[in-house]
């Protein structure tokens, strides 16, 4: 991809289909040619303070049109983005600030109130001016970067101390689309994609507006996720392309209305974050709807493997058996390779790798290993190299010595009546160190003795769950959409106080 930039791509559709929807929110339709224009108008105030290459444009606002466009324009300065989360506070903008060291911040009001007390000297521009941008004729000439300079930087959760800046270069964001367009060729001028998840987080960027654009697709941007609604676009807008967390395509499927929904459009369906229950794995089949299952990291791109077709009918609740470009390895403690179907820790390798965490030249001596990134999970291949994940490493209870897996025991209790959602997670044991306690939320109320029954029927002894937590309520989540287990260990470390033991 030699002088290649992501930006590119919007430039080339402008002048071959001006006319076609680009990006499109709450009915508001921007075309291509509009599109290109008004992100011209957006760098030429980028400009004017200053942005140019080699520069970070940090991004702190909700979905918006004006998002996109600010993004856009940043790179066609040839600066990097730099999504800030939403949900931060005062002091940890502030430190994203102060690691990043933005040109300008692109904010929408609430934070641009934030962000003015956090770094009372940083370059604001709010997006009602990017807003005042649209329609407005400017001439601009993006300049032409190098293709390894950095166009994004993506900050991971921080659930482990502060966020870290994973950093992307232009080569590997379109390694990472040309190895995703040879596993799935319908990345195509006709894909119609709905994004329903927030642009700060990881995929938002490098799953969604890039690739439409890229591609001459039409992204459909949605300003929150409500289950039903995504429902009632999947249908109305004829959306080809979908992706999300397992619980999002869980409570789909849950809908009075997914039976008779019309999904005759949806040509490919993305899920990962998480293992997948196979009743709804059956339940999109049913509809004529594969769920192809990715595994991956922000690290690498967000995924190095994705099951095709004829892998998702042949064994449909793994992971396919990697990507062209991508490589991965399944090893023992001692870093030899595990045998079929023994579980081991997971290294990825691939074209779309980081260049490293912003600023962090230790933290990124830690992540990449003789060119390998441990990944921090669990996973298997089985006979025929079909890879199956297994669990998070990190999130493995340990319990009188033995090795938990908090994704077995969900498996078994989210394929029980009225059960919704569930998420395990370790609680404090006098005995044992720690044992597994379960958050279940249900349709009706639900026995907790019955789920624990249910349990020992499916499940050793030692993996079954000595406590049960019933909520009205959906199990809380992180910005990714997936359950927040590490929230719920810290609301519930009293559980053995506040709970029957069941077990």
């Amino acid at each position: 991809m030699r002088n290649a930039l992501v930006i590119d791509g919007l430039d080339y559709w402008r002048r071959t289909t001006p006319e076609k929807a680009a990006v499109v929110m709450d009915g508001d339709v921007v075309a291509y040619a509009a599109l290109g224009a008004w992100t011209d108008a957006t760098a030429v105030r980028l400009d004017r303070l200053g942005v140019g290459p080699g520069d970070v444009v940090a991004i702190a606002g909700a979905n918006s049109l004006e998002w996109v466009v600010g993004a856009l324009a940043a790179l066609k300065c040839g600066a990097a983005i730099a999504p800030f989360n939403t949900r931060f506070v005062r002091d940890e903008l502030a430190h994203l600030v102060e690691v990043t060291e933005p040109k300008v911040i692109l904010a929408d009001a609430p934070r641009a109130e934030i962000l003015t007390q956090a770094a009372p000297g940083a370059a604001i521009v709010r997006m009602s001016e990017i807003s005042q941008d649209r329609g407005v004729a400017a001439s601009w000439t993006a300049p032409r970067v190098p293709p390894e300079s950095l166009a994004l930087i993506v900050f991971t959760s921080g659930t482990t101390g502060y966020p870290k800046g994973v950093m992307f270069n232009h080569e590997a964001l379109l390694a990472n689309y040309f190895e995703r367009k040879v596993l799935e060729p319908r990345y195509d001028q006709d894909m119609r994609h709905l994004f329903t998840l927030p642009l700060h987080v990881g995929a938002g960027t490098i799953w969604g507006f890039l690739p439409a654009t890229i591609h001459g697709g039409t992204f459909h941007l949605c300003s929150g996720l409500s289950i039903a609604d995504t429902l009632s676009a999947l249908v109305s807008l004829g959306i080809t392309h979908f992706e999300g967390p397992p619980v999002i395509l869980d409570q789909i499927v849950q809908l009075p209305g997914f039976a008779e929904a019309d999904l005759s459009a949806l040509k490919v369906a993305h899920v990962g974050g998480s293992r997948v229950s196979i009743a709804s794995l059956q339940a999109w089949w049913d509809k004529g709807v594969p769920l192809r299952q990715g595994y991956g990291m922000t690290e690498l791109g967000g995924f190095v493997t994705m099951t095709t077709d004829a892998e998702i009918a042949a064994k449909a609740d793994t992971c396919g058996h990697g990507g062209p470009f991508s490589r991965m390895r399944v090893v023992r403690p001692d870093g030899s390779d595990c045998a079929a179907d023994e579980p081991g820790d997971v290294l990825l390798q691939g074209a779309a790798m980081m260049a490293g965490y912003w600023r962090n030249d230790e933290a990124t001596a830690k992540a990449i290993v003789d060119g390998w990134i441990p990944s921090g999970d669990i996973g298997v291949y089985d006979a025929l190299g079909n890879f199956k994940f297994v669990d998070r490493s990190k999130e493995m209870i340990i319990s009188g010595g033995y090795n938990i897996s908090p994704s077995e025991i969900e498996r078994v209790i989210i394929d029980l009546d009225l059960v919704r959602e569930v998420t395990v997670f370790p609680v404090p044991d006098a005995k044992f160190g720690e044992t597994p306690a379960a958050c279940v939320y249900a349709d009706a109320a639900v026995d907790p003795k019955a789920i624990v029954a249910a349990c020992c029927e499916r499940l050793a002894d030692f993996k079954v769950p000595r406590y049960v937590i019933v909520l009205d309520r959906p199990i809380p989540r992180n910005d990714n959409g997936k359950a927040d287990r590490k929230r719920l260990t810290r609301e519930y470390a009293d559980a053995p106080a506040r709970f029957p033991k069941l077990r």
